[in-house]
């Protein structure tokens, strides 16, 4: 292969085998044993450890009013097809010039022109190991600002300096600071029969047996977990717009609308209210 056509892979921030879990080896990658992996917010997964610190780093951010986007199950855990197709959308084996390029199965493959997000060979990212997590939101001011103050702390660490959405978990034991939020209280969480009637409201789509929630969300930033409120009409004072709930809905533990109808796509429990104002005011007071 020519000094023209050898690869030019961007480097990590640091070696993530230095970083595995116990038990978890490179043949690993993109196939990890289920019992290795949590589910998180949304919907995808993360290994075990690292899914405990995501969750208290979640819950640490928005008490300091921030919300940590992760939008899409693929944004976690990915398995190996998942990868392969990452790769393959983004890579090309046509030379097309300064481009990042990297060998995978003994050919050079090109990033194609525009795509601006690197992807790691199938079988080496750290996304395979459940280990990574992309926040959509990376680029907010308060994000931004937050991130490097913090996540090192709950043990993720960036892994390269232009990604500035992509954060590993490299800690090799729980972070003090996940075992201090594990030992606080947890808040109470209410059923969804205690929250219908208590909000005098009824469910269009009833959740799970096993299903609770603990807060609601009706303005910027949102809570995950959280019931969400839908604004679906311009006579609606709070709430949600459709756009901004096609972003965060798997993360919402359900939503609160007045046309249910209107939101059947999202696959998610439905709690009809007739009074946006009142229901919020209403639920409000049983979460505080």
């Amino acid at each position: 292969m020519s000094s023209l056509h050898t690869p030019n892979t961007p480097q990590a921030l640091f070696n993530i085998q230095e970083f595995l879990p116990l038990g978890i080896s490179h043949k690993h990658n993109g196939i990890m044993p289920i019992s290795h992996l949590r589910k998180i917010h949304c919907g995808g997964f993360l290994y075990v450890d690292a899914a405990r610190a995501w969750n208290a780093m979640l819950s640490c951010a928005r008490e300091d009013g921030v919300f940590l986007n992760v939008n899409s199950p693929s944004s976690a855990y990915r398995n190996i097809s998942t990868q392969l197709n990452f790769f393959k959308a983004r890579y090309t084996r046509e030379y097309i010039g300064d481009t990042i390029s990297v060998e995978f199965d003994k050919q050079l493959w090109y990033l194609k022109k525009g795509c601006c997000t690197f992807a790691q060979i199938p079988g080496n990212s750290t996304h395979g190991f459940g280990l990574a997590v992309d926040i959509e939101n990376a680029f907010s001011p308060r994000v931004q600002k937050w991130l490097p103050q913090h996540a090192e702390s709950f043990g993720f660490k960036l892994e390269y300096d232009f990604e500035p959405w992509h954060w590993s978990y490299i800690s090799k034991n729980i972070p003090q600071r996940v075992l201090d939020f594990e030992s606080l209280p947890q808040p109470y969480k209410f059923s969804a029969w205690q929250i219908a009637n208590y909000a005098k409201c009824t469910w269009f789509r009833q959740p799970s047996n096993n299903w609770s929630c603990g807060g609601i969300s009706f303005a910027t930033p949102f809570r995950a977990g959280d019931l969400a409120v839908v604004k679906q009409s311009d006579t609606e004072k709070y709430g949600f717009s459709k756009d901004t709930i096609r972003h965060i809905f798997r993360q919402c533990s359900g939503l609160i609308c007045t046309k249910p109808e209107e939101l059947v796509q999202f696959n998610k429990p439905l709690l009809i209210s007739y009074d946006i104002e009142d229901t919020i005011n209403k639920l409000s007071f049983l979460f505080e």
